[in-house]
Order: C-alpha cells, then structure tokens, then sequence
C-alpha cells in the first residue's frame, strides 16, 4: 500500500509539470506547515434514526451523546490551548452525509480553517458548533458518503497530515472509499461507535485505516490505530483527541493522583514523553505544581518538575495505620517429617519399609506351621502310623517284608527311617533318609526327596505311602510307648493340606 503511495505521488509529480497553475484558496494556503488535520464528523441519518426524514425503530439515536462528547472535547483542547498554538497546526473542521453534502464548518462567519498558531480559539469554536449541530435532528444529511470526505486533504506530500473520520459505521460505496484512502499521503483514522456490524469493523480496520505519517522530531512516521470501534460517545471523543494528538505530535499527561515524584518520572517516560527533575527535589515525595493529568503537551517539550513536598496530597486517601490483630495466633505448622532414605539391600532398608519386615514375618511363620504339620505312614497298606510333627520325625521297620507295620520311634535319630522337612525352601525340602537300613546302593540313593501320597519303596518288597495327619487309635502290635497308630479302616486326616 505504501509503495501505491508513492507511486501516484510520483506520478502526480509529473504530470503536474504539464499542467497549468492554478490558484489555491486563501483557507489552505497553510498546506505547508508541518502539521495538519481534518476532522470529518458523519451528519447520516442513522444517527439520528432517521431515514428519509422519518423516524425508524429498532435504532438507537446517539446524537445528544456525540453531542455532548465533542463539546467536552473542544473544553479539553480549549485548556490547552497554549500547546496547540504552539504546535501550530492546520485544520479543516467539515461535515458530510449523502455524497453531495459534503461541507466546511462555519463558527461566528468563519470558515472552520485555520491554524492553531493564530486561530486556536477558532477550532474550539469549530468542535462546539458541530456538538450544537448534532443537538438538532434537522441536521441529518442522508447517507454516508467516506469519499467525499479526503478532497480537503490537497496537501504537500512533506506535511505530517491526517484524516480523522467519525462515523456510527454505515459507509456508502466502500470501495471508493477505499481508494481514496490508498492515494492519499495522510493517514486515515476512522473513529467508529453506534449500532456497526462486525464486518464493516473489520473494513474500517484493515481496508480503510492508513497507518502512515510524515515523521517530525520526537515522532514516529505510523501511527498504530489497532482500534476503530468504541462503544460510547464518550470513548469515541477520547479517540478523537488521541487520533489529534498523535498527527500533531502531541500527547496528554496520564493520570497520576498520589504518585511520588520517582513514580510520576516513570509514567511519563513510559509514555515516551521527556522529562527533567529539578535539583532539589527529593523523589519519594509528591510533586507540586506540575501540568495537571489530561493536558496536552508537546511530545518535544520538555516536562520539569519544580519542586516536592513530604505532605500527601488531600484528596488522596490517608494510608491506613496497621492495626493490633485480635486473631489468635495460628497453630504452629506440623513438624517437617523427612522421607525414609536408605541404600537395598540394609538393615536401614528394612526399616524405612515396614510392610517387607510383615511379610517375611508372615513367611516364617507359615513355614513353621508347614514343619510343625503332623506325619502318618502306610508300609504296605498296613494300618497308619501317627508320626507326629517337627522338624525331623522317624520310624523303624522291623518285619515289614512279613506283614509288620511300621513303628514310631521317639527318638529320631536311632530310627530307621527318618523323614526331615528344611526350613529354607532352596534347601531339600521333605527328605526321607534310609541309611540306617544297610540297603546299600540303589537306584534313589539312601536320602532322597519324595511327595506325599505317592508310593515309597523304602527297601525291597517294603512300600510306604505317607500322608498329613496323627490319627489315633488302637496300637499296633509292637507298639512304642507314647506313639499312636490307627485301625486298618481308618482314614488319614487332612490328606488335602
């Protein structure tokens, strides 16, 4: 869009050293200055909710509203009044509606055309004429005709110039609109409010916005005009004043109610504006007599602030005095309890994790209630024997081959059959040891591994079948004091454990 620019300005150029003279009016014979504005306030019908003179629902007429928003607008330009004369800046204040009805502001017989160095009262004049002229519903001009609007802006190419547009954002033929926004040099600062569409926003905003300036000192050479859309009258009037400041290279002196002199030194530099402290002046206490927030300066002036006092402003509230606590104190925060750290395997291991200690525990004592389990034996399906329980249990065979049954024996280690159960499982677990039968060699060996209820040969012709249980009944034949051994009908107990 910029390089379209400068291609009709150069273009223009041109042709212009083919053309003929011709005499500008006295009114813009100010063309090139440094700065200059335009304001363009929209008089369509919409804003007053009429439509060919005749009233039209649903609308809501914001007038009065804009109304009073441009005369509080032409009171805040009237306070600084100094600033703009200084500034010395063209304007143009005019009005439109339907294509056709553009025209110049007229206050007290003049033109609204000037410049502030000399005329700065005349501008205010200008923006309160146009306030009582939005007052009057027999004001209203039709349509909404944005193209119109830039035939006032016959600007040298050198002069820092904008266009600000207000309108409640019904434009007629946008794309001559649109054009003439991408010819000109000046910027182009819609200020939009009233019942718009979304689409039209976004037209305003990235189709019909010039952003571009002429740079000056202390100024940039765009403008960042992200919004285009304000909800009230109110705000919209402030958009317009930031829309003037920013082409004449101005600014307005942010709020600062009960800022120290430090703080106030940091708003304004945050607002690019340049600022000196007095020697003197202490920061931490409140400035005196500086420019008052909403006044406009030059962004090349200088600010200085003068002078401090350690008294607080009155209008600011008193800082609040700390005051006792009645509450009661609260109760101290539970102690800190470290995690458990320890290196597996350890003993410190082992007590940073309790649950491990519980089921060895468990382990042990299952494997103990396993070892203490009572024994019984079967030798060649004779009655059983009850062999007790422990860890290391035995029994004798004395006739067996001719029908003997087996005999307890009390004493384990003189028996000639022992049956042992470890207590680590990755040992042998239930062992029959048959060495004290001088059997020799044979094919298991004399100690060796076996399971319950399966058949033992324990020599030849000699097969015992074990089994859990202590069964209790008459003795055998040969019985050994304090044994027990059951009848030949009965059956083992706890054959499933």
């Amino acid at each position: 869009m910029t390089r379209l620019r400068i291609a009709l300005v150069s273009l223009a150029v041109a042709l212009s050293l083919f053309a003929p003279a011709v005499a500008r009016p006295t009114e813009v014979q100010a063309a090139n200055d440094e700065v200059a504005t335009v304001f363009a306030f929209d008089f369509s019908g919409s804003i007053f909710c009429l439509k060919a003179n005749k009233p039209y629902q649903p609308c809501t007429a914001i007038n009065v509203d804009l109304a009073n928003a441009v005369e509080a607008l032409a009171g805040r330009i009237s306070d600084s009044s100094g600033t703009f004369a200084d500034r010395a800046m063209t304007f143009k204040v005019t009005v439109f509606g339907s294509e056709g009805s553009f025209k110049v502001v007229e206050a007290d017989g003049q033109r609204c055309v000037g410049n502030t160095s000399t005329k700065a009262d005349l501008l205010v004049k200008c923006l309160a004429e146009v306030a009582n002229a939005y007052r009057d519903k027999s004001n209203q001009m039709g349509g909404t005709g944005y193209a119109q609007t830039f035939d006032e802006l016959n600007f040298s190419s050198t002069v820092r110039c904008g266009l600000i547009l207000f309108t409640d954002g019904k434009p007629d033929q946008k794309s001559a609109a649109e054009l003439e926004a991408e010819k000109t040099t000046c910027a182009v600062l819609p200020v939009a409010t009233g019942e718009i569409d979304d689409t039209t926003k976004i037209w305003l905003k990235d189709d019909f916005t010039q952003e571009e300036l002429v740079a000056v000192a202390n100024c940039s050479d765009k403008i960042l005009w992200d919004e285009v859309y304000f909800t009230d009258a109110v705000s919209a009037a402030v958009a317009i004043q930031t829309a003037l400041e920013e082409i004449a290279c101005l600014a307005s002196i942010p709020p600062y109610a009960c800022k120290t002199v430090d703080e106030l030194v940091e708003i304004l530099r945050n607002e690019k504006l340049q600022v000196r402290v007095e020697p003197g002046v202490i920061g931490s206490e409140f400035p005196v007599d500086f420019k008052l927030p909403g006044a406009t300066v030059g962004r090349d002036e200088e600010l200085v602030i003068e002078s401090s006092t350690a008294t607080r402003p009155e209008s600011c509230p008193d800082e609040p005095s700390p005051t006792p606590s009645t509450t009661p104190s609260p109760p101290p925060p539970p102690p800190i309890r470290l995690p458990c750290i320890a290196t597996f395997p350890s003993i410190q291991w082992l007590g940073c994790n309790l649950w491990v200690l519980a089921l060895l525990a468990l382990a042990i004592i299952l494997r103990l209630v396993w070892i203490g389990l009572d024994l019984q034996v079967s030798v060649n399906g004779k009655p059983n024997v009850g062999l007790r329980g422990g860890r290391m249990i035995g029994f004798n065979i004395q006739d067996a081959g001719s029908g003997a049954a087996a005999i307890r024996t009390p004493n384990p280690t003189i028996a000639q059959v022992k049956v042992s159960r470890a207590f680590f499982r990755f040992l042998p677990g239930t062992v029959i040891d048959r060495t004290a039968l001088n059997l020799g060699p044979t094919a298991k060996g004399n100690r060796f591994r076996f399971s319950l209820g399966e058949k033992v040969e324990l020599k030849p012709g000699v097969v015992a079948v074990f089994s859990y249980g202590n069964p209790s009944g008459k003795p055998s034949a040969s019985p050994v004091a304090g044994s027990r051994v059951s009848s030949p009908e009965q059956k083992p107990r706890n054959k499933a454990l």
